[in-house]
């Protein structure tokens, strides 16, 4: 009998190491995965496993000659019939009207030629349908730009996997950069060069990353360069580009993490930044904080209402304010080298 207890409790701890020690292996099912997949950190696959199994189907689709959507396969509907998916962005096309473009969380984008009456899929055979921002350019009305990766950057985070271009009103899109960045926020245009483009980047939320801050490219898409970077808590939100200056570019940062760890809302970097040479020379200033006594503070949206004011939209808690700052001098701005 005295061998027997420790025996018993050998057995006790090697089976809880053995619990703690799971392993998915592929007994998971798709819905099983995909919740682990994101509940990083206590999965070692992270966000790295979450974009490998994006790459990984649309290689086993490819390899089997069918479409990556699925979608030419018959599906019968069961419901639910109550569920509605957030839209992130929706557009009207400036050169035609009954043109409109819709941008959803996780269902890719959806298109409309008769003014809404009726919707048809234009993304379904991309890695990644969840969409930040589409922008035409603005001289050339073929050409469409969608950025990937859902920006609210809820419990559940949607990745993207870099920023696409139509070049024929938005019918089928091509692949042309950022894909390493995490999640695209916004997108601006130079408007004396719409070549020259700046989008920002929220990361990867569920860590700590270098990859957040705010590109530039002078091409079109095809190099990209970092011309601010916050911290690696830090991304950015919202851009605007002057319309009577562009080498005044204005720059939203958010401090965000979000993992199942920790829930990262509001920090100091969660401030309006300006560059006056379009980000040169890493030369930024950034506002003083005017709000610093509220609690869940960060930036939500710029325009322009006049040559010489800027409309910023703030979030406090869960109400938003608008507030009107000077957008070409300086009270409210403190220069800082980033």
């Amino acid at each position: 009998m005295r061998f027997i207890l420790p025996f018993t409790c050998l057995l006790l701890i090697y089976s809880c190491e053995q619990q703690h020690q799971f392993d998915p292996g592929s007994a998971l099912k798709p819905h099983e995965e995909f919740y682990l997949l994101r509940n990083f950190p206590n999965m070692e696959s992270g966000a790295e496993g979450y974009l490998q199994a994006l790459q990984q189907a649309r290689s086993m689709a490819t390899q089997r000659g069918d479409a990556p959507s699925g979608f030419d396969a018959l599906w019968t509907n069961k419901g639910p019939d109550n569920i509605g998916g957030r839209v992130n962005t929706l557009i009207r096309h400036p050169a035609d009207s009954t043109m409109l473009f819709s941008g959803l969380t996780a269902g890719g984008i959806f298109k409309s030629v008769n003014g809404g009456a009726s919707w048809y899929p234009v993304f379904d055979d991309q890695p990644a349908l969840s969409i930040s921002f589409i922008q035409v350019h603005p001289t050339d009305p073929s050409v469409i730009y969608a950025g990937t990766g859902d920006p609210n950057i809820s419990s559940y985070v949607f990745l993207g996997q870099g920023l696409f271009r139509s070049v024929d009103y938005g019918e089928s899109w091509d692949y042309v950069g950022l894909k390493d960045v995490g999640i695209l926020s916004d997108m601006a245009f130079d408007p004396l060069h719409p070549d020259t483009l700046y989008v920002g980047s929220m990361g990867i939320p569920m860590r700590r990353g270098q990859e957040r801050g705010l590109y530039r490219s002078y091409d079109g898409g095809a190099n990209w360069e970092k011309v601010l970077f916050l911290s690696d808590e830090a991304g950015i939100t919202d851009i605007l580009v002057s319309p009577d200056n562009p080498s005044i570019v204005f720059a939203c940062g958010w401090h965000r993490v979000r993992n199942q760890a920790e829930s990262i809302v509001n920090g100091n970097m969660s401030r309006l930044y300006r560059s006056l040479d379009g980000g040169n020379t890493g030369l930024w200033s950034r506002t003083v904080c005017l709000m610093s006594h509220y609690r869940g503070q960060d930036w939500r949206g710029l325009r322009v209402s006049s040559l010489s004011f800027l409309w910023r939209l703030i979030r406090i808690s869960k109400a938003f304010i608008a507030a009107r700052i000077t957008a070409t001098a300086g009270p409210l701005f403190r220069q800082i080298r980033i």
